[in-house]
């Protein structure tokens, strides 16, 4: 199939990184993306929700790029409702004790597959069948956390219509330097953007997912109902689940401050949290 070039697309995850890239392309230093993409899976941090309000009002302001929303569902309650679920990568016991993981198709379902759908739905291209353009997509991930985008994959091997560039890394830009371009163009800095029940966060993550009671209940209340999930025969899975890895309740660890690890204690895909 002979490729023609298609349009340019900013992934929105509304946390740092993102964030200074959008602030780029409004004030003319990157190029202009079509659409600036956030995909919603329903239990982002409350700081996030906020921050995109902020970020919407700033755009409008200085004429930056459209900001489209988009959602596969709640992920939170998709674990309680319906057929098919999405896991996350949750801490398993098997029933010989041993500990596992599960294997990961949030990040796939709900960020990944929601902004391609979008992205061929704003260059006029049907999700099902042949695509001849090619998408730029501009990911939001700094110096400091290259090796996200070396370990970045796509979300399927149909996807050879994407195109992903790294600009921040092209400028050689740090997290630390996304933080002051967002507060030089006056947003103010970005929250962590993280699902509240990632089972990647690292102690600090978990720590400042507690500082909000709100989220904090959530998370617990979330690490509770999935411990006896396996009992219901869904997903195939063996033994109890937990969202941290000591597999002990949320509300029963005392979580220890490394800032050697601030962030997800895993890497991602190269699309969550940025």
């Amino acid at each position: 199939m002979i490729r023609v070039e298609g349009d340019r697309f900013l992934s929105l995850g509304a946390g740092v990184q993102s964030s200074a890239m959008y602030a780029l392309c409004t004030i003319g230093d990157l190029p202009r993306p079509k659409q600036a993409i956030f995909a919603d899976t329903g239990c982002e941090p409350r700081a996030v929700y906020e921050w995109l309000q902020k970020l919407e009002a700033w755009g409008e302001k200085y004429n930056g790029p459209p900001i489209v929303k988009v959602t596969k569902g709640d992920l939170f309650m998709d674990h309680f409702v319906g057929t098919r679920v999405s896991m996350i990568p949750a801490y398993v016991i098997n029933d010989r004790g041993g500990v596992g993981r599960l294997r990961r198709q949030c990040t796939r379902d709900y960020k990944l597959v929601p902004l391609a759908r979008q992205m061929r739905e704003a260059m006029g291209v049907s999700w099902k069948g042949p695509c001849r353009h090619v998408a730029t997509v501009m990911i939001g991930i700094s110096k400091d956390e290259e090796f996200r985008a070396r370990n970045a994959k796509p979300p399927s091997d149909k996807s050879d219509w994407q195109r992903r560039t790294y600009p921040l890394l092209d400028l050689n830009l740090t997290r630390t330097d996304c933080k002051e371009i967002t507060q030089i163009v006056g947003m103010g800095i970005p929250p962590k953007s993280a699902c509240i029940i990632c089972p990647y966060h690292s102690d600090i993550s978990w720590l400042q997912v507690k500082r909000d009671k709100e989220d904090w209940e959530t998370a617990v209340w979330f690490d509770y109902q999935i411990r006896d999930w396996y009992k219901t025969g869904r997903a195939g899975i063996t033994g109890p689940m937990y969202l941290h890895q000591t597999c002990k309740p949320l509300d029963k660890i005392k979580f220890e401050y490394d800032d050697t690890n601030p962030g997800l204690s895993e890497e991602c895909l190269g699309i969550c949290g940025v």
